[in-house]
């Protein structure tokens, strides 16, 4: 029923075994609306569900009963009533668990991950257990799957790890205090098998020097903030503080989502026992003695991961390559998430062209059971489909389901409807309730959530920094049903099941390209682009895809956790086999081998926490580290995670350090209050970069940042300062200085365009813009300038520049450039494929330059001459042959690096070439023997000695930024040292054998700020430059003899002189092509050209 959804209800009512009665419907109408009544109050005191709850009771055999217990489930969590909630999702699964229904067999799998995840919350060992086994064997599908597969892996915690697994006392006692020394006795806390007493968390809080005592609240007493609260359900809470009517609950399990809860709830669910601050027990209250208090215990585990973290913004194990008409993939680390991505359509170079990028994620948690909106299928998303979920009344946050999936909180903790910066994407939210969100990024961009269903909000446009917007329409059924693009251009969207009416099948760009989408039993099942190259995906259990079929081969994929493999404890793992048999792996794992609790060197002058180093890390190899055949985690790249707020074994989503093979550790410092965790209000913008080199010194980057997440000031490793300074709105950056010298300074238009750029030099360039934002005029800082105009959907037509100088496009019906005309008529003209490559270039002679492709690969290329050369490629698309116009072949051959282990010429000449663990070059043998060697440092892999086939070396030293230091050789030769100046990172002087060479450079403010005006030699000779202020050289003298240039509009050279002579210098027209060189006392040179038929080839001298 739609009108669940429009309530706030998270799945729709389906009907199962039957039909609702007219006045059994009529009831559920009524219930819902006093729901979606209450739940938009923020004053009601009472049972929000209440009335739901009654129709359950009165029709306890309606059809939709199974599906209304498990969204009572849901939100009596939201809303704080754990007990009904747990009672709700039983009764749900109990009832669907048998449905013969498709439908009601997802919703009884999504009932019981609910349920199991619930009872972890609660530490619910036993019961936990009793219902995964009574669900085992289950074909599972959508959120389901991950549900399920962390309820095991708490179980898992709980039965191994007891002393770990039932801190919920301790956790909820760290959201009221701060400080390293409470902060470190809550961290060595322990539980029992039993969880925490109220004694234990008390006796904790005098360790944390606390005020705090025991007492007991009787029903309808007033209600104390600043609390650790113990549930009925036996567990601990911490009730933080009263807003309005609401208190707010923190919770170290719920995922660590805060709760508003109203009064109603803490009477129902709260056991009356708490720990609050000294002081005199107000009426009502009772105070509790040690032996009381050690009757009672609170359970709850906490997840291990923040399992949103499959946004394609979260930390991927490996490179992202281009994912452009055929699909590609990835892993995320955290969650060790198999990730696909494809687009296979709209990629058009036509000016705001939108493409169609679809992506899967193994571990997406955010879907809903029964799809009630535009999908292809579970844990496939793509790029126009982004929800707000505004739980703001219960909760205080916003969760953005991100274009693509995965998602990302919003807090308000200043301001009810603008929230803080984000910590993954730098954007902030704004919430107007009912009617629209919108998402603001620090450029000024924004997605606007305007379709409102429930308190869901549907993304409807999409407006850049310039104000152009892309909107996206809907239809009756939520479905997208167009996107249509800046310039008007549509995107249409076809639905051609019958039996599945939301699924997309064919997506066509405005030029009539399709692409295709086939499904089996509800899964996509290939993707076919505007090429025609298909990828097809085949799923195992769990609707894990297991193989990528593409033209280029089948990639294998397989996963294990704890779900598949009892003896994984926490440990997730992804291995992956490419079609040319390489192997990848993913894995997530606390205490590795080979990885050390702490380590042994840290940065200075930087806040890092080096502890539990071996714990939350993710490991990523590739090939060439798996080589060996030996799982080595020492080879692989590491990435170590911050622990969540407050949450001692959550991993969250943010990078803490960064560990590459034969390499030191990057640490990063985002200026929490205490390391190792995120901070209250997370950033993923670090405030410090470091690390430290092969000598022991540190090396630290620093960062500040203006509100919207834009860098205001950088502090490099040498300790200069670079201060950023932004216009209101903190979008639009006006000036950067340093050592207080401005190196440039800048104005802006309402849209964020840049209006005015001036230099360091101090000369200032203009620019203007259409309605658009498209450049329409550039003024230089010498007053010449060109004017640019622009098609009625914006590409560019004409570039018109000083003199006249004119050159024209046009374009073929798929708005892709078809010719180019210079200002002497010479034209150029493309034609393109279905994917906009190019395919042929005409020239004026009719002479062409020809592609081939196969696949995605340039297969064969021909010259305007009919010269041909032929490419061989193998299964990854890698260039293996190349043969010649003359038939000459060069051949390639790979081991498990993407680049070649050996070239070998025509003439049987071989190359060989060896590779570190980074894919580094370390080593080239040439044909005849003689090898050429790289060694890279072992600490910041900079480059540390080249030794080349004579077997002479030369060593590398760098300053702490990474400017060159010296070079020192292992010959005769003398070393090469240099010093470096603090204002900018560039030399100052340069001493080698013959001595001492110094550098000077312009001042700010005058023609030729920071360019080399001076370089003096170690026998006296010396050299000085002038420049003008748009930064050309205009003279330079060379021991007292000068040469100076003059240029026209164009900034061709017009004449030189020097102490020969003076030479000027004439053109062909308005290109660069010299006609004349004539000496005022000398001779002349004319020269002379074909026609443009004939190239304008030089003729005549």
């Amino acid at each position: 029923m739609q009108m669940a959804l429009e309530c706030g209800l998270n799945e729709p009512l389906v009907e199962l075994g039957g039909r609702l009665a007219a006045p059994e419907a009529d009831s559920l109408r009524k219930a819902l609306e006093a729901y979606r009544q209450h739940a938009l109050d923020t004053r009601f005191q009472g049972d929000p569900l209440a009335e739901l709850s009654a129709f359950c009771k009165q029709y306890p055999h309606s059809p939709v009963i199974g599906s209304l217990e498990l969204n009572l489930g849901l939100r009596y969590r939201l809303h704080g009533y754990n007990r009904r909630s747990l009672e709700a999702l039983k009764s749900s699964w109990e009832r669907l668990k048998g449905s013969p229904d498709a439908r009601g067999h997802d919703l009884a799998n999504r009932a019981l991950g609910e349920y199991c995840l619930t009872l972890s919350y609660l530490g619910r060992c036993e019961d936990l257990e009793r219902a995964l086994q009574e669900g085992k064997g289950r074909k599972l599908h959508g959120s389901s799957t991950e549900l399920i597969a962390g309820a095991t892996e708490a179980l898992d915690l709980m039965k191994k790890h007891p002393e770990a697994s039932f801190r919920c006392g301790p956790l909820a006692l760290a959201r009221l205090v701060r400080g390293k020394q409470a902060e470190s006795a809550i961290a060595k806390c322990s539980s029992t098998r039993k969880g925490t007493s109220l004694a234990r968390v008390y006796q904790l809080s005098q360790e944390c020097k606390m005020a705090y005592q025991m007492a007991f609240r009787s029903p309808g007493a007033p209600i104390l903030e600043r609390a650790v609260m113990h549930w009925k359900a036996g567990h601990f809470g911490a009730l933080v503080e009263r807003k309005g009517d609401r208190y707010l609950v923190e919770d170290s399990t719920s995922i660590a989502t805060p709760l508003y809860v109203a009064a109603d709830c803490l009477e129902q669910e709260a056991s009356g026992y708490f720990l609050i601050p000294a002081g005199p027990l107000p009426k009502g209250w009772r105070s509790v003695g040690l032996a009381e208090a050690q009757t009672v215990w609170g359970c709850g585990v906490t997840p291990e991961k923040d399992e949103n973290a499959t946004t394609e913004d979260d930390k991927k194990g490996f490179d992202d390559e281009p994912c452009e008409y055929m699909t590609r993939w990835n892993v995320h680390s955290l969650l060790v998430s198999l990730t696909l991505s494809d687009i296979p359509v709209g990629l058009s170079p036509a000016k705001f062209a939108v493409p169609f990028k679809v992506t899967y994620a193994q571990r997406e948690r955010n879907q809903p059971t029964t799809f009630t909106y535009s999908n292809l299928g579970n844990k496939w998303s793509f790029n126009f489909l982004s929800i707000v979920n505004d739980l703001y009344a219960s909760t205080g946050r916003c969760y953005v389901y991100q274009p693509g999936g995965g998602a990302e909180e919003f807090y308000f903790h200043t301001s009810p409807n603008t929230s803080q910066l984000s910590p993954l994407t730098s954007t902030f939210l704004q919430r107007n309730p009912g009617t629209s969100c919108i998402l603001t990024a620090r450029d000024g961009s924004q997605r606007i959530y305007e379709k409102v269903v429930g308190n869901q909000y549907f993304m409807t446009r999409m407006v850049d920094a310039q104000g152009n917007t892309t909107r996206i329409h809907f239809d009756e059924q939520n479905r997208i049903t167009s996107v249509v693009d800046p310039s008007n251009r549509t995107m249409t969207f076809t639905y051609g099941l019958a039996s599945d009416p939301l699924k997309i099948t064919q997506v066509t760009d405005p030029f009539g390209r399709s692409a295709t989408f086939s499904y089996t039993d509800g899964q996509l099942t290939s993707i076919t682009d505007v090429l025609g190259i298909t990828s097809s995906y085949q799923y195992g259990a769990n609707d894990f895809i297991q193989a990528l079929t593409t033209p280029y081969g089948t990639t294998q994929f397989a996963y294990a956790d704890k779900s598949t493999d009892p003896t994984l404890d926490a440990r997730r793992i992804l291995t992956v086999v490419d079609p040319a048999g390489r192997n990848y792996r993913v894995e997530f794992r606390n205490q590795a081998p080979g990885i050390p609790f702490s380590e042994t060197v840290v940065p200075e002058g930087m806040s890092v926490y080096n502890f539990y180093i071996d714990s939350r890390n993710s490991f990523a190899w590739g090939p060439h580290q798996l080589a060996g055949g030996t799982i080595d985690y020492t080879k692989a790249t590491i990435t170590h995670f911050l622990h969540r707020s407050g949450s001692f074994y959550v991993a969250a989503r943010t990078p803490e350090s960064i560990k590459k093979p034969e390499e030191r550790r990057v640490w990063f410092d985002y200026g929490q209050p205490s390391p190792g965790f995120e901070a209250p209000v997370p950033t993923i913008l670090p405030v410090a970069i470091g690390r430290v080199h092969s000598d022991g010194t540190t090396q630290i980057k620093r960062y500040e940042y203006s509100p919207q997440g834009n860098i205001t000031k950088i502090v490099d490793p040498t300790g200069r300062n670079f201060l950023m300074n932004y216009a209101p709105g903190g979008i639009d950056l006006l000036s950067v200085t340093t050592g207080g010298k401005t190196l440039m300074s800048a104005t802006y238009d309402t849209q964020h365009n840049l209006v005015s750029l001036t230099s360091a030099s101090g000369g200032t360039s203009a620019f203007s813009y259409d309605a658009r934002g498209l450049l329409t005029s550039l003024t230089n800082s010498l007053g010449q300038t060109t004017t640019y105009s622009y098609t009625q959907t914006g590409n560019l037509a004409s570039i018109n520049e000083p003199l006249q100088k004119t050159t024209t496009f046009s374009y073929d019906s798929a708005e892709r450039v078809a010719s180019a005309t210079d200002s002497e008529g010479y034209t150029v003209q493309a034609a393109y494929d279905a994917g906009d490559r190019p395919v042929s270039v005409t020239f004026p002679d009719g002479t062409q330059d020809q592609l081939t492709y196969s696949r995605l690969d340039v297969v064969e290329t021909r010259d305007r001459l009919g010269r041909t050369t032929q490419m061989g490629r193998d299964s990854l698309g890698r260039l293996t042959s190349l043969t010649d116009a003359n038939g000459g072949v060069t051949s390639l051959d790979y081991g498990w690096e993407d680049a070649p282990h050996s070239l070998t010429d025509p003439k049987g000449n071989t190359t060989n070439f060896q590779f570190d663990l980074q894919q580094r070059m370390i080593a080239k043998q040439l044909p005849g023997g003689a090898t050429q060697s790289v060694i890279y440092e072992q600490c910041l892999g900079r480059i540390y000695r080249i030794t080349d086939e004579l077997g002479a070396s030369k060593t590398f030293n760098y300053f702490p930024d990474n400017q060159l230091k010296s070079i020192t050789y292992s010959g005769a030769t003398p070393a090469v040292n240099f010093t470096q100046d603090t204002f900018l990172p560039r030399p100052l002087t340069m001493t080698d054998g013959t001595g001492t060479t110094s550098f000077a450079y312009g001042e700010v403010g005058a023609p030729g700020a920071n360019q080399v005006t001076s370089i003096t030699g170690p026998y006296g000779d010396s050299a000085s430059f002038q420049y003008d202020v748009a930064g050309r050289p205009l003279s330079q003298t060379v021991n007292g003899s000068a040469e100076n240039v003059t240029y026209d509009d164009l900034w061709r050279p017009t004449s030189t002189t020097n102490a020969l002579d003076t030479f000027n210098m004439s053109y062909l027209g308005k290109t660069g092509q010299v006609t004349g060189v004539n000496s005022t006392s000398g001779p002349s040179t004319t020269y002379a050209y074909a026609p443009n038929a004939q190239d304008r080839r030089l003729t005549q001298i």
